[in-house]
């Protein structure tokens, strides 16, 4: 478990019992194109793709299981159901790219994410890095009153930093964002954090290129955080 200013996050190594049959079916999976933009980048210098498929499997239901009694016991945060949805990032350059590079800083909003990443050990770099802004400190929005995120937005918008499918880098990230923890890849790595933190990938120059970038992902929407949980908690504790 990580903690940067009071918020956790979860590290889990080792997650499914059988990650290349997982890895298998993907890179075997039409992926189509994400985040596009009429004057966007995406198929001329990099392919950014997502798999969205509806999985109704037992087994599928008991690794969410797992993530939810670790969500709750290290996180304070309770999923309710699981999702039926199966995710994915999948990133392929088309040429190598110098010094380190950052996709779009940006947050999930108010839902509990999961990733596990796909790339075996050769093929990983970098990670998935946790931001702090340089406009007003912030590292985790749920801290933000209404005016305070509109601020925010308004900072975001004058300088280009929203995520708007123009790019998938961020170039000059570091003028914008400060990098507080870089949760590094790892085949089958579960990282598990607060959908609310920035956070963007990060990686080194030359990767990805022969063969992409896979995390497996997870957006657990209906969510339970700290009050809700120390509530629930109270009253397991009278009966």
């Amino acid at each position: 478990m990580v903690e940067i200013d009071g918020f956790r996050m979860l590290v889990v190594d080792d997650f499914y019992r059988d990650p290349e049959r997982l890895r298998d079916y993907l890179l075997k999976s039409p992926a189509p194109l994400w985040k596009t933009a009429p004057v966007g980048r995406n198929q001329l210098d990099y392919w950014d793709c997502r798999h969205e498929h509806k999985i109704f499997c037992d087994s599928y239901a008991q690794a969410q299981r797992c993530i939810a009694a670790l969500a709750r016991y290290y996180l304070g945060a309770v999923i309710p159901r699981p999702i039926e949805d199966l995710s994915t990032n999948v990133l392929q350059l088309q040429a190598a790219r110098t010094g380190r590079s950052a996709s779009v800083v940006h947050h999930d909003g108010n839902c509990l994410a999961a990733l596990v990443c796909l790339n075996r050990p050769e093929e990983c770099n970098g990670g998935t890095g946790f931001f702090r802004n340089r406009f007003n400190g912030v590292f985790n929005i749920g801290r933000l009153s209404r005016l305070e995120m509109k601020a925010l937005d308004d900072w975001c918008d004058r300088n280009g930093l929203q995520e708007d499918g123009r790019s998938y880098f961020l170039e000059n990230w570091t003028e914008w964002w400060d990098l507080e923890y870089l949760a590094e890849m790892r085949f089958n790595r579960l990282l598990v954090y607060p959908g609310a933190i920035f956070h963007a990938a990060c990686f080194d120059g030359t990767p990805f290129t022969r063969v992409p970038r896979l995390n497996h992902m997870m957006f657990f929407n209906d969510v339970q955080f700290s009050r809700q949980v120390e509530w629930l908690r109270r009253d397991e504790d009278r009966e």
